[in-house]
């Protein structure tokens, strides 16, 4: 695999991928957002009023905001804001949104939840306050419940509640603190996504005070019955008391698995069974390249689990990334930040992402760095 270094920009704030993975929108904080065309890195526009990017995309228009956090949407195309389009929605807050969905929560009082078809340019429906959304799916709006104490799914058609499911007592767990005898309930943790008929998620609870362990549950989407728990398992007649990585978790939807990559431990997960199908330390391909414990992915692409490790002779901090191949088990690309010693930099969580054929990574210091594979 080649990979090679094409560009940086210094001071980034934030930075998101637009237009089909041919631009990309750049935040310098305090001072501008300004759009690059992902061909030659040259300059499309800029607009100096705002300087914080949103994530939600209204048709081709984004909402940002200056630095008093005033917000306004913008066109990714030119850079102009539309006055109609902000007007309509500047009352609104997008926390999430799915294809041609979005679910915003409206400045009000009572608060209210409302689903718009971002495609049609109209309100589905409008109801009571879905505290905590976790993601919207064509099969319903699933979100936490109360205090994360429950799962619930709701319709997508017409936001009624379809089940609820409570952790409360499956992650139930009990410690004890000097005299002190205390009892904390399970909660969610994560809603990972919906495999075929399966909804996949992370619990807290059980363990001990030092570790809270997670569990990961399967629950039917059409009934919310309990299908899975997985916790503690065997495999290759080793016994692991468990999960050696729920945080880095993703579903690959190609593959129909979940994967994930953490500490030099790679596993892989059938969801319609909750049975881990691998889980393989990756010890000589850290001593292959020289890597120290930390490592951990956050994005996946095809094959590849692009990942942030530390490098043994540069210290504890992230301060390299890389593509793992997880169908081979081995690391085909590894780019080691050498000045990042100097100048006391590392590469932090969520980073690097891997779009199109580029690798994008953010560091501590707010240099981005783009990375362009070979064809």
């Amino acid at each position: 695999m080649n990979i090679n270094k094409k560009f940086h920009r210094n001071n980034t704030f934030q930075y998101l991928i637009v237009l089909r993975n041919t631009h990309i929108l750049i935040s310098i904080k305090d001072e501008l957002i300004e759009s690059r065309n992902l061909r030659d890195f040259d300059i499309d526009w800029k607009n100096e009023n705002y300087c914080r990017l949103g994530t939600f995309i209204f048709q081709k228009y984004l909402k940002v905001s200056n630095s008093q956090l005033k917000g306004e949407f913008i066109s990714i195309e030119n850079g102009n804001v539309n006055h109609e389009v902000s007007e309509k929605l500047n009352n609104y807050i997008c926390y999430k949104y799915f294809k041609n969905f979005g679910l915003f929560e409206r400045i009000s009082e009572p608060v209210i939840s409302i689903l718009y078809d971002i495609q049609k340019d109209k309100i589905i429906w409008e109801r009571e306050y879905i505290n905590d959304v976790c993601g919207i799916h064509e099969q319903g709006v699933y979100a936490r419940g109360d205090k994360m104490k429950s799962v619930d799914f709701y319709s997508l058609e017409n936001g009624s509640p379809l089940w609820q499911f409570s952790v409360s007592e499956l992650g139930k767990r009990k410690w004890v603190n000097g005299s002190e005898t205390i009892e904390e309930e399970g909660q969610v943790s994560k809603i990972i996504g919906i495999m075929g008929e399966v909804l996949v998620v992370v619990i807290t609870g059980g363990g001990d005070r030092d570790r809270a362990r997670t569990q990961l549950i399967g629950l039917h989407t059409q009934t919310g019955e309990l299908l899975w728990l997985l916790d503690g398992f065997e495999h290759e007649g080793i016994t692991h008391p468990y999960l050696p990585t729920t945080a880095t978790l993703m579903p690959d939807a190609q593959n129909e698995v979940l994967v994930g990559f953490q500490n030099r431990y790679f596993i892989e997960i059938d969801p319609q069974v909750g049975k881990v199908t691998r889980c393989h330390k990756i010890d000589d391909q850290s001593q292959i390249h020289n890597l120290a414990t930390i490592m951990d992915s956050f994005s996946l692409q095809g094959d590849h689990l692009y990942f942030r490790t530390s490098v043994s002779s540069m210290g504890g901090f992230p301060t390299a990334i890389g593509a793992f191949n997880y169908k081979t088990e081995t690391i085909e690309w590894l780019h080691v930040f050498e000045e990042f010693a100097k100048e006391g930099k590392f590469i932090p969580i969520n980073q690097p992402k891997a779009e199109g054929n580029r690798v994008y990574a953010l560091d501590s210091g707010n240099t981005l760095h783009i990375f362009e594979r070979e064809q």
